[in-house]
């Protein structure tokens, strides 16, 4: 289940949006992925950045980041600076200098039921907040639709990573591919999914060829 629960509320009580993923890591692992700040917004296939800087320092509340990037969702530009603000065994908190979006909050939390099959997934929550006092002509224009899909996408890296990881060059890979922007992934996938429908349709081709061949009077001694 990629999207456990996701909730679009931008008028009311709270004024954010959020959605809950079941991820295939224990909480500290779950929570030590989304450290890597720039591949978390990268995964989100909505958000293309093209500028993203890191301020040296270690990873505590007061490290700050500069991201310039596109939502394509909401055709808005961002020029912004990034802080994380709050971090502790469960829960980090990134706010935003400026605009409607005020603070992105990550929090992690175990399953109620622990299995044999299940005992490293934890839920990994996706919560965004926005400024309660903003007229709700603007929350309309600048809440991120995309979170639902953004929450869907970290659960199938974090899935197809457990699965395909081991593989030599995977890892390489799937670093090179979320470098691209969203726009160039999905003519990505287009190109691929193209060359695999050539390929075997080039393969049902040479299949039929083949029986044809065999069934030649020459082949049957007729």
């Amino acid at each position: 289940m990629p999207a456990d629960r996701a909730v679009f509320d931008p008028v009311g009580d709270g004024n954010c949006t959020w959605v809950t993923v079941e991820v295939p890591l224990a909480p500290p692992e779950a929570l030590r992925f989304c450290h890597d700040i720039e591949r978390l917004l990268r995964l989100n296939p909505y958000l293309e950045i093209r500028s993203w800087q890191e301020i040296p320092g270690p990873f505590q509340p007061g490290k700050r980041y500069h991201l310039q990037a596109l939502n394509e969702m909401t055709g808005l530009e961002h020029d912004l600076d990034l802080t994380l603000t709050a971090l502790d065994c469960d829960t980090l908190c990134m706010q935003y200098s400026h605009g409607a979006k005020q603070l992105l909050e990550i929090r992690t939390g175990a399953r109620e039921q622990e299995s044999s099959r299940h005992h490293r997934a934890c839920f990994l929550t996706l919560r965004e907040h926005y400024d309660t006092s903003a007229a709700t002509a603007v929350l309309e224009k600048e809440v991120d639709r995309g979170i639902v899909r953004w929450g869907s996408a970290i659960h199938k890296h974090l899935r197809d990573l457990r699965r395909w990881g081991w593989l030599p060059g995977y890892r390489t890979l799937r670093r090179f591919w979320l470098s691209m922007s969203p726009r160039h992934r999905r003519i990505g996938r287009l190109l691929i999914w193209i060359g695999v429908a050539e390929f075997l349709f080039f393969l049902f081709i040479m299949t039929i060829f083949c029986l044809e061949t065999w069934a030649a009077p020459w082949n049957t001694g007729g």
